[in-house]
Parts: C-alpha cells; sequence; structure tokens
C-alpha cells in the first residue's frame, strides 16, 4: 500500500515538472517574441535612416537626375527634369556614370540590408504588409534603366539567394499604385 502511494506521489511530481517546465518554455517564448517585435521596429527603423541618406544624395547631386527620374517617374517624380538636356563633356559624362555606379552600389546594398534583415531571404515576408512599400520601392529601382544597367555590373558581388530575390521576387512584384490609401468615411 505504501508503494502505491509512493507511486501516486511520483507521478503527481513527474506530472508537475512537466507542467512547470512545459510553462517556463511557453513564458520564454512570449518574451522572445515581444523582444524580436521591437528588434524589428528597430531595424525598420535603421534601414529607413539609410534610405534617407541615400535620397540625400539624389537631392544632392543633379548628376543624379536621370537616375532619379527613372526610379521615380510612375510615383509623379517632376517631368521638367526628364525634359531637361545637358551637354556633358566626355570627363563630366564619365564623373555622372561614376556617379551613377555608386549611388546604384549603395541601392543594391540598401535593398540587401533590407532583404536580410527583415527576413526576405526566406521568400515569405515579401508579400506582408509592411513590406509593400519597400518591394514597390524596389521594383521601381529595378526598371530603371540606369539602374538595370548596374545592377548586371555589380550583381556578383552578392551572394545567390539575393539576386535570386531581386531577379523573381522585385522584377515580378505587382506594386498596389492604384489604391486609394487615404481613409474614407
Amino acid at each position: 500500500m505504501n508503494f502505491t502511494i509512493i507511486l501516486q506521489i511520483a507521478q503527481f511530481l513527474f506530472y508537475s515538472v512537466g507542467i512547470l517546465i512545459g510553462l517556463y518554455y511557453i513564458i520564454q517564448y512570449i518574451r522572445l517574441r515581444e523582444v524580436r517585435k521591437t528588434e524589428f521596429a528597430q531595424n525598420f527603423v535603421t534601414v529607413t535612416e539609410r534610405f534617407h541618406s541615400l535620397e540625400k544624395l539624389f537631392i544632392q547631386h543633379g548628376e543624379l537626375s536621370s537616375l532619379a527620374h527613372e526610379i521615380y517617374q510612375k510615383s509623379g517624380y517632376p517631368n521638367e527634369i526628364s525634359q531637361t538636356t545637358i551637354d556633358l563633356t566626355p570627363t563630366a559624362s564619365i564623373k555622372k556614370q561614376e556617379m551613377e555606379f555608386h549611388t546604384c552600389a549603395i541601392m543594391i546594398q540598401l535593398m540587401e540590408d533590407v532583404w536580410c534583415t527583415h527576413g526576405l531571404y526566406n521568400n515569405q515576408r515579401y508579400d506582408d504588409p509592411i513590406m509593400s512599400g519597400w518591394m514597390t520601392l524596389f521594383h521601381d529601382w529595378y526598371n530603371a534603366d540606369i539602374f538595370k544597367r548596374n545592377f548586371v555590373k555589380l550583381k556578383y558581388i552578392y551572394s545567390k539567394p539575393f539576386y535570386y530575390f531581386v531577379e523573381n521576387k522585385v522584377k515580378n512584384y505587382t506594386p498596389e499604385r492604384d489604391h486609394d490609401l487615404t481613409h474614407e468615411h
């Protein structure tokens, strides 16, 4: 009789410890999920700050107006820029091409950083609504001839999975430009 009581107590303790361990892991999972949400928000802001720095290049360097126009033409970029013809000397033309090349390298690195930071590398988050702004921007970048020309030159310095992402997901992404984002009452 003592043996059955001891066995029941042992089973009770065993199950109790199992429940406590399970609760411990559930609590740890919840905490980790909250930490990841905070990290995601911080990473998003960090990458957005880098985008802001890239935009400063377009503002500060008139040599990049052709690239800016190609990228942002669907977003309502001023048409006056595209109608302006600038006669460049051969030296100025090379300087412009170098500026475009290096700016595209920065753009591609930003793309890869967003791809890495926000889990786009697993091909699951690229269609997440929170990523739609980045995906639209990358799609516009990709469709600019100046960007494409430089992407071809630079693609070998990036990983094959990132290149696949750009050539398949970014290239074929369909931006939702026709939606009215204002609140209708």
